[in-house]
């Protein structure tokens, strides 16, 4: 994970995105696949609650990554449902 976080912090410093100037299946993809690290607020991704101690020292370590950051950012721009049953993303 600190592999990935550190690539898109190091490609999105131009435009927030990492092909082009606005939102591609780049993000999506790279945004998907890093949220598993990354504690994204009004995601639909459940996590077990109450959240076991060592998920929550996982979720720690990458909490103040400049990746973690565009990966919360790119969910709030771009997801426009937080739950599943909300339907559609815009």
């Amino acid at each position: 994970y600190e592999e990935g976080l550190a690539f898109v912090a190091g490609r999105i410093a131009k435009t927030g995105y990492l092909a082009g100037d606005r939102f591609s299946i780049a993000d999506l993809t790279a945004a998907s696949a890093l949220a598993t690290a990354v504690d994204v607020t009004g995601s639909p991704m459940a996590r077990p609650q109450p959240m076991p101690a060592p998920l929550r020292a996982f979720l720690a370590r990458f909490a103040g990554h400049a990746g973690a950051q565009w990966v919360r950012s790119i969910y709030a721009m771009h997801r426009g449902a937080t739950d599943d049953f909300e339907g559609p993303s815009r």
